[in-house]
Order: structure tokens, then sequence, then C-alpha cells
């Protein structure tokens, strides 16, 4: 009788014990709009606009496209996010983007770094021998400021230069060059917004005009016969021999500065245009202003 019991009271707790094990295993059930509600939560990484927006913008850079570098010392997280952005961005991600959204990339990516290269140094100490050359308010005050600094970007180091390099060749034109600033006041105009792919023609076009409108980038002088176009085109005269060099126009100007008359012309045309062809106008190249583009010193 006490075995029977015991067997008994033994085959309970196998019971009890089974139950309680296969209890435990069984899956909670499945709510078939989980997943969906996860990645919904789930926060988008911010895109180009909203990221070189960040520093691009008018609490940064006034109207007339000088930059508050003080400001933005400040408030450094902001660029600081878009350098560490730059530099996770997959490569896989940016190569299945539009082209023009791939240009106003690079351009956007060479605005930012050329005010990180003056961030790093500022306010600026000027030395003795380059003040000889250079204002002591300037980027060129710092060591070879367009080759010798590097940025990380997808995963590989680009200076300056390899920017500038990257738009032209992404673009596919140089006009994007007008695009781009040298941090000083002879350069073109540093815009207050990123340059966005779906408005990236429009907004070239307007800053093309708009820059070659100004008298340090093209100033005809009829009495002295003389024609003063801005340095920045001596200095990236190759470019400009590459895409706008014919053999067909111009052809009493010398070869060397065809591409730069002829972009001009395109870009603007006018009543000039007998200026640009005739000979007798001497071509000069402007004083190149190396001032920061600081607006605490225009203030």
């Amino acid at each position: 009788m006490m075995k029977f019991i015991n067997f008994k009271i033994l085959s309970i707790i196998i019971l009890l014990v089974s139950f309680l094990q296969a209890a435990g295993q069984e899956e909670p059930p499945k709510d078939p709009n989980s997943l969906n509600r996860l990645q919904a939560e789930k926060p988008e990484e911010p895109g180009p606009n909203e990221m070189f927006g960040k520093v691009l913008k008018p609490s940064f850079v006034n109207s007339r496209g000088e930059v508050d570098y003080a400001k933005v010392r400040r408030q450094k997280n902001d660029i600081l996010d878009v350098l560490r952005w730059m530099r996770r961005l997959e490569v896989e991600d940016f190569l299945v983007w539009e082209d023009d959204q791939k240009s106003a990339f690079w351009i956007n990516a060479y605005n930012v770094c050329v005010i990180k290269t003056v961030f790093d140094h500022y306010p600026i100490e000027a030395s003795r021998i380059k003040m000889i050359f250079y204002p002591a308010e300037s980027i060129m005050q710092i060591d070879d400021p367009f080759e010798d600094k590097y940025y990380a970007i997808m995963g590989n180091e680009y200076n300056l230069s390899d920017m500038e390099k990257n738009a032209v060749d992404v673009y596919g034109d140089p006009k994007v060059l007008l695009a781009l600033s040298q941090a000083a006041v002879s350069s073109p105009r540093l815009r207050n917004e990123p340059y966005t792919g779906f408005r990236l023609e429009k907004m070239l076009d307007e800053q093309v005009k708009q820059t070659l409108l100004r008298k340090d980038f093209v100033a005809p002088d009829h009495k002295e016969k003389e024609l003063a176009i801005s340095r920045l085109f001596k200095e990236k005269s190759e470019y400009f021999r590459e895409h706008y060099f014919t053999r067909t126009r111009l052809k009493a100007r010398d070869e060397s500065i065809r591409g730069i008359l002829n972009f001009i012309f395109i870009s603007k045309p006018d009543s000039n245009w007998v200026v640009y062809k005739n000979p007798e106008f001497d071509v000069k190249y402007s004083y190149f202003d190396w001032r920061l583009n600081d607006a605490k010193i225009s203030d």
C-alpha cells in the first residue's frame, strides 16, 4: 500500500515538473506588428542637408558670406557633429545618391572643412614672415591650409585641394569653383545654407551670376583698355582651359586665357563681349584680398 502511494506521489511530481518545463519553454504570442513598430520608432540617420545645415546657417554665416568664427567655436559641437557624420558615412550609401547630391556633398564638405581649418587656429596668430605677403588675419597665416590639413571622409583622408578636385570632377564643370570659399574677402561668397542636390543647378547658376557681377571678379576698363579678372581664375586656369577652351572662338587671345574668357562670357553674356575678344584690351588679374572673412572683423 505504501509503495503504491509513493509511486502515485512520484507520478504526480513528474507530471507537475513536465508541465512547468513546458510552460517555461512556451514562446510568448507574437505581435505581427512589433517589428514594424520598432522600425518606425527607430530614428533615421540625419541626411546631408540636415547635417551641413548645422554649420552653413544664418546664425554662423551672415548675408555677406562672413563667418562668426568666435560663435562657431563657442558652439563647436555643431561642426564636430558634421565632421563625425562625414567620417562614418558609408561609401555604399554615397554611391547610390544622385550625381547632383554627390556634387553638393563635395561643395558643402569643402566649405565646412575650410571653416574648420580656420576654427582650429582661431584667433589666428600671424607670422612676421608671412605678414610680408598676407594680412595678419588670414587663412594663409596657417601653414599650407589647402594641402596639409586632412579630414576623414568615408574612410579616406582628403585635404581641401582633394575636395575641390572631387567637386569639379563629379559635377563636370569648373563653375563649382565659384561655390567654394577660401575663407577670404576676395573668395566667392559663402552661402548661409547648404547646397542641395535637387536645387544644385539653380543655386550654382545664381552663385555664378552674383560672383561675376562683383568688380573684384570681372571689371572692364574701357578708358584704360584693360580687363581685370579675379586672380582665382589664374590659379584655377587649367580647369577652365580643360572645359571651356575652343579653337574657334577668341582666336586673337592667348590660349592660356581663352578658357577663362569663354567661361565668363557664357556665364555672363553682356555688352562687354567686345572687350573679351579684343586683344587690345590687356587682361590683368585683380588684387586678391586674403583678409579673413570674419564677421567680427567687418563689424
